[in-house]
């Protein structure tokens, strides 16, 4: 039996040169959102007649999930939904180190175009109001993205954005309070500064303690049903 996940009606891609991508981005969120529970068995076939693509781009988006520790091969065919919040703290300080390190290389690599950039999307970030949480999401995005290509490294940045998936989740930004999502904004704010003065050693410091402020909303996350998200989403 299919997880109701896998039932939706709206899994149907819209034509599209890389359907890989396009494929795996939708079942990472599906997963990372708990609309696909952990436990759930997935098949190429489903999946593939289920988005009206082959299953070509199926397999490539899968292996890419298994890769990322998000499934597991099932047996005697198939994959299985990893619980993504199950090595949350693991997980947490694993994106904290690689994203501090980030922010303190950026300090010190960044273009004064790169460094304007960064600081323009904090004060970007500042300026649009809490509901509207698509643009919050892109912005956010945004800003981690702009830091790890300051930092120059892709080894770092490759890392980095393998730990993300497990984080790019609307449902935590919804949870998130006013208070919480001004101190979140003020750590971008911050963290722009400290990049854009160069001091290496504050911007991993505020990069870390903003990441680890994460990890509590994710716990909560993690304790709070979907069905009950945050008014002001």
């Amino acid at each position: 039996m299919q997880p109701s996940g896998l039932d939706a009606d709206d899994w149907r891609l819209p034509p599209a040169r890389n359907a890989g991508e396009l494929v795996f981005e939708q079942l990472r969120r599906r997963i990372v959102e708990g609309e696909i529970g952990h436990g759930s068995r997935l098949s190429e076939a489903h999946i593939a007649a289920r988005m009206g693509v082959s299953r070509t781009p199926v397999r490539e988006a899968l292996t890419r999930l298994l890769a990322a520790g998000l499934l597991r091969p099932a047996e005697p065919a198939g994959v299985i939904v990893v619980d993504p919040l199950a090595d949350l703290e693991e997980l947490v300080m694993t994106r904290e180190a690689l994203e501090g390190c980030a922010a303190r290389l950026a300090a010190t690599r960044a273009t004064p175009e790169q460094a304007a950039r960064i600081a323009a999307l904090a004060e970007e970030s500042k300026r649009r109001d809490p509901s509207e949480l698509d643009l919050r999401i892109e912005l956010n995005a945004a800003f981690h993205d702009a830091v790890l290509a300051a930092a120059h490294s892709p080894r770092l940045t490759a890392l980095a954005e393998s730990y993300r998936m497990f984080f790019a989740s609307p449902r935590l930004m919804r949870l998130m309070t006013a208070d919480e999502t001004q101190l979140a904004l003020d750590d971008h704010s911050s963290i722009a500064a400290a990049i854009a003065s160069g001091d290496g050693p504050q911007a991993e410091q505020i990069a870390r303690r903003h990441l680890r402020n994460a990890y509590a909303r994710s716990l909560a996350a993690a304790t709070t049903p979907a069905t009950g998200p945050n008014p002001r989403g």
